[in-house]
């Protein structure tokens, strides 16, 4: 089952829940200015942060999870540790995000299959959230001369009245906001190992600050709550052996979030060649084989309902993609559908022409 939500309302949950828990302390508008450490054997262990206000906060095991944005390589730099390797992809394309809130009366429109639909020049998708609201997202290219068009409301509703999966939401909803856009998208990961092993102790890296994708298939909340989970769950081992702590967490971390960042990478290459040869006409490649069965179930989960299932179990970060193909029939049904050239499907309804005509008329 997915959880459709708005960040925010979901975050506000999330807090409310977490002041209820004992021995939590919340301390709202305070930043972390560096890392406390000592030198203890092979690599520095840290003990402790220091605030922007001077003050010194000390602990058995000091969590970052602050998010793609951490400073955690400028942190680790200043306490003296090995450089903290990193690996980084730009997926050349960006989105816009409306969101609209049903009409009264007004039922939720019927989605069979993936929330989303691809075209050679872009991404479309439209999502149920809370309270009866719902959002609709326009992917483009950098390259696209026509992306900032979509700036405009009502521009971006006519485009989006004539894509076939956001059409019937569009015609049920009323808009809430103009349309948001979200840049900057990239998939990136670090390690606090290297060659050498760990690289420090008594810290670590948790959610977006360690694995961070691109949000199209909705799963950087539950990698996180994997994530921390299994931080939950072993925690209490750290005392006795940090260093051997802390290469267990980074090899459940790579063992287990990898798999899913591999994925993501793979399905974004594909998509980024695919929307920029529209502009460059640059030839595109044969996909990678994940980012070409994912896209087979996609195609063949709206009219397979066990597909579906397990197409939302993959999403949902239940079942690895080698796991869903594992099951009986599935590698056979969606076989023809992986001779994809490096060409999108189903068709997408809104031509490039059309879409220019929509986006171009005031």
């Amino acid at each position: 089952m997915l959880l459709g939500t708005r960040r925010t309302t979901f975050e506000q949950a999330l807090r409310s829940a977490v002041e209820q828990q004992p021995g939590v302390e919340i301390l709202p508008g305070v930043a972390v200015k560096e890392l406390i450490a000592r030198s203890e054997g092979r690599v520095p262990h840290v003990t402790g942060v220091r605030l922007a206000s001077g003050e010194a906060l000390e602990g058995d095991l000091v969590v970052d999870a602050s998010g793609r944005g951490t400073h955690a390589r400028q942190w680790l730099a200043a306490i003296g540790a090995r450089p903290c390797p990193e690996q980084h992809q730009e997926v050349g394309f960006s989105y816009l995000t409306r969101w609209y809130r049903l009409k009264d009366g007004a039922p939720a429109p019927e989605q069979l299959g993936p929330p989303g639909t691809q075209a050679p020049y872009g991404l479309f998708m439209a999502a149920p959230a809370d309270r009866r609201t719902f959002c609709i997202m326009i992917g483009l290219s950098h390259e696209d001369p026509l992306r900032k068009r979509l700036f405009d409301p009502a521009i971006f509703d006519r485009v989006a009245a004539e894509e076939p999966l956001c059409a019937p939401w569009l015609k049920a909803g009323v808009g809430m906001t103009t349309p948001q856009p979200f840049a900057n998208v990239h998939n990136g990961r670090r390690w606090l190992v290297d060659d050498e092993g760990p690289i420090v102790t008594g810290f670590l890296l948790v959610g977006d600050s360690a694995t961070h994708t691109n949000p199209t298939l909705g799963r950087g909340t539950s990698l996180a709550l994997a994530h921390a989970q299994e931080l939950a769950r072993t925690a209490h081992q750290a005392g006795a052996d940090a260093y051997g702590y802390a290469a267990q967490f980074a090899a459940w971390t790579e063992r287990n979030l990898g798999v899913w960042y591999e994925s993501q990478s793979a399905i974004d290459a594909a998509a980024s060649v695919r929307l920029r040869a529209t502009f460059t006409g640059e030839p595109v490649p044969r996909a990678a084989y994940a980012a070409r069965a994912i896209e087979a179930l996609g195609v063949a989960s709206a009219t397979d309902q066990q597909i579906a299932g397990l197409l939302q179990r993959l999403i949902g970060v239940l079942m690895t993609l080698g796991e869903v193909l594992a099951q009986p029939g599935v590698a056979g049904q969606i076989e023809p559908l992986l001779e994809n050239e490096g060409r999108q499907f189903p068709p997408c309804a809104l031509t490039r022409q059309r879409f220019e005509e929509l986006a171009m008329s005031e």
